[in-house]
């Protein structure tokens, strides 16, 4: 190998480097630190782009005897003016930078956040002694496409199709094993897979 090829080498290895310090500095991981613009998102298209349609404004839910089964009423604010009833469609809220994602006629805290993010959702069960109670569930959401599921083996297994190499780690191991480390192999496809948010 002459000069000119060394020369040549070195000098893509540093293009490379500066383009990569350039877009770290120019975009935000998509993780548990990342702080959403506060508002009102229609749809996982708005948080993606971290965008909300109605951007700084703030929900209050009320209820009536007819919305106890059903879905509540709600009415947004803005600069602690109320706008009236809200009417278009609901994904997710923000507040002081939290992320909370509408399911159910109900909010709730995201857990993790990357390309497959996660929740709990409060479920009412009986165990094999007739007892009775109150307990969480574990669901995700696929912002690509607005998917929410509960967080099952066969609920993500499309998800990890888009990795091959890692789909076939994943469906080598037995069904128990993989509802039992099911979130260790989520934890692995976010890091391979990471969001980025594009920074203003």
């Amino acid at each position: 190998m002459n000069i000119a090829h060394l020369k040549l080498i070195l000098f893509c290895l540093v293009l490379t480097n500066v383009f990569t310090v350039h877009a770290q500095s120019d975009s935000a991981l998509f993780d548990k630190n990342f702080r959403f613009r506060d508002g009102i998102y229609t749809s996982p298209r708005e948080v993606l782009d971290n965008n909300p349609r109605y951007p700084g404004c703030q929900l209050m839910g009320k209820y009536s005897a007819e919305s106890i089964f059903g879905r509540p009423t709600y009415h947004y604010f803005k600069h602690g003016t109320d706008m009236g009833e809200y009417i278009d469609s609901l994904f997710a809220f923000v507040s002081e930078g939290q992320l909370l994602i509408n399911y159910r006629h109900d909010f709730h805290k995201m857990i993790l956040l990357g390309t497959i993010s996660t929740f709990l959702v409060d479920a009412f069960h009986i165990d094999e002694n007739g007892d009775a109670g109150i307990v969480d569930k574990l669901y995700f959401v696929d912002f690509t496409n607005g998917n929410i599921n509960k967080l099952l083996p066969e609920n993500v297994e499309y998800i990890f199709k888009h990795d091959r190499q890692f789909y076939k780690s994943f469906v080598s191991a037995s069904y128990m094993k993989q509802k039992k480390t099911l979130y260790s192999f989520v934890l692995k496809y976010n890091a391979l897979h990471p969001i980025y948010f594009r920074l203003e």
